[in-house]
């Protein structure tokens, strides 16, 4: 009983994060079931769980989904999810867990200075537009950068793929978004839509591997009612704060999350 409560506190805070972010409930749900759980059981309910919670926040941004970004990076993250789901099926490696971590702590420090700084960069630029209509600029600098921009597309949706078929983890996926979009709608729409495309297909692989039975489904039927009012106290917050607020609450929560998967693998926790 006590256990089925805890169940039900972690997945309604896991849900509240969600609404706001888009992203968060699986880093909540691994971290604390992690000491009641085994990941072959936490990853399919949260599997399970996140579903109708992304196809809802997809919908509801649906305006804001760009399928210049949306596209490739399914692409990437269902190729990424095979090797993913096969780890997971033979137990999963904690260690890149910790490699996870140590990336997310630089992205949030980088991603906190970048910020800081977007004001000057701004002006600079505007500056710079004038200049760039009088003096053009060398063409294989530009190619270059694309040629970069491209292979970090590839890396990062690949990466994704394996850490979201292995533990439902897609706080990299989450950052590198972050880095393409505006607004917290554009965000959102865009972030949501790719985790039902990789939702679905784990759905199916998940079946095919064995690791979705009647307990997990019964279990995540039963926390049910944890999602649906974590989504709904959520979206009453969400309604009531700026996207400067909320691009910082993404900032710290990168951050905490880097920091727990490096302590989960240390102690053991997962």
């Amino acid at each position: 009983m006590e256990t089925n409560i805890y169940l039900f506190v972690v997945v309604l805070v896991a849900y509240i994060i969600k609404s706001l972010t888009g992203f968060g409930n699986t880093l909540i749900i691994n971290s604390l079931l992690s000491f009641v759980k085994e990941n072959r059981f936490i990853s399919p309910v949260d599997l399970l769980l996140g579903i109708p919670a992304n196809i809802y926040m997809a919908w509801k941004d649906r305006r804001s989904i760009d399928l210049k970004i949306v596209i490739p990076l399914s692409i990437l993250v269902l190729l990424g999810n095979i090797p993913g789901i096969f780890l997971l099926n033979i137990g999963g490696d904690k260690l890149l867990k910790s490699i996870l971590g140590v990336v997310l702590i630089l992205l949030a420090i980088e991603m906190f200075t970048r910020k800081s700084t977007n004001n000057k960069a701004d002006t600079s630029e505007s500056i710079s537009e004038v200049e760039n209509q009088k003096v053009p600029q060398q063409k294989h600098k530009g190619s270059e950068n694309t040629r970069t921009k491209t292979l970090i597309l590839y890396a990062v949706g690949l990466i994704s793929g394996v850490l979201m078929g292995l533990y439902g983890i897609g706080v990299l996926l989450a950052a590198f978004i972050g880095r393409q979009t505006d607004n917290r709608n554009n965000y959102r729409g865009n972030l949501c839509i790719i985790f039902v495309v990789d939702n679905l297909f784990r759905f199916v692989m998940y079946c095919i591997n064995g690791l979705i039975s009647w307990n997990i489904l019964f279990v995540s039927l039963g926390l049910a009612p944890a999602l649906l009012i974590g989504m709904f106290i959520g979206r009453k917050i969400d309604s009531r704060i700026s996207d400067s607020t909320v691009k910082k609450f993404v900032t710290a929560l990168l951050l905490v999350s880097g920091v727990a998967y490096i302590l989960m693998n240390r102690f053991g926790a997962a």
